[in-house]
């Protein structure tokens, strides 16, 4: 039986919309480059039959390994590096169902420690998490840990899925790739193509918003400002100038993912 996603949580990519030739705001941030798929595992790959441990890489998230979690060299391919691993203080002969409350200390407590792990507020260039615990089978045996699995948001506009990388995003060793984009046709964000950053280019991914224990899906005004505050908070805080400015002269659009993907 599968790891549990026990997040409510969705990722967000947010492209800002820019005009004329702009070069990428200098942001110290350790994160991935965009790719569509993982390689497949190398032979020094092996399956995770214990507790994960901080700085270990896996091909696929913990939460997310359909045949089973994949521990491999961070010097792989891989999805996943654990963050942090923290105790579940729980008696429960079954695992709470998903978004229960019983996991709402454990998902702030991830995003936290992943933003601190990762070196980057949470989100950034697509910066974000998952949050693991036991599958029914290792609960049942008295496996209680939790798991907070730095991820990196694919970039690629109208494609949200988890960004395959090489290097420990610990050691610094996954490069910050700013990630640009040209309009096919005016006006039309659904035309947007990949484009070197230090050429004109339309758009720019910011950010990767997750929205912790909780959180509903943005289906109204409402529902949305969860999202798009932060969203916006960050194109702000790459640019550099208050959000005021951001609505008056900037324009930025969100793609949507549902927690279960």
């Amino acid at each position: 039986m599968l790891p549990q996603r026990y997040r409510t949580a969705s990722a967000l990519a947010a492209l800002l919309v820019v005009s004329g030739c702009s070069s990428p705001a200098p942001v110290p941030v350790r994160s991935a480059p965009s790719a569509s798929a993982s390689a497949p595992p190398s032979a020094s790959a092996s399956a995770v039959s214990a507790v994960p441990e901080a700085g270990q890489c896996y091909v696929h998230p913990i939460a997310m390994a359909i045949m089973g979690a994949v521990r491999i060299d961070c010097a792989q391919p891989h999805q996943s590096e654990v963050a942090a691993v923290g105790r579940l203080d729980l008696a429960a002969a079954e695992p709470p169902a998903a978004g229960a409350k019983e996991f709402a200390g454990a998902d702030a407590e991830c995003r936290t420690k992943t933003a601190a792990f990762a070196g980057v507020p949470l989100g950034r260039r697509g910066a974000t998490y998952e949050l693991s615990v036991p599958a029914a089978g290792a609960w049942h045996a008295g496996a209680r840990w939790f798991a907070c699995e730095l991820v990196i948001a694919d970039a690629s506009p109208h494609v949200i899925a988890v960004a395959t990388v090489q290097g420990s995003h610990a050691a610094g060793q996954v490069p910050l790739e700013p990630h640009c984009y040209t309009l096919v046709r005016p006006d039309d964000v659904h035309s947007l193509t990949s484009a070197p950053c230090d050429r004109p280019h339309a758009a720019e991914f910011v950010a990767a918003v997750t929205i912790g224990y909780g959180g509903a899906a943005p289906v109204d005004d409402k529902t949305s400002d969860p999202y798009l505050k932060p969203c916006h908070d960050e194109i702000a805080a790459q640019l550099g100038v208050p959000r005021a400015t951001v609505d008056a002269k900037w324009r930025y659009t969100i793609y949507y993912t549902p927690g279960s993907r």
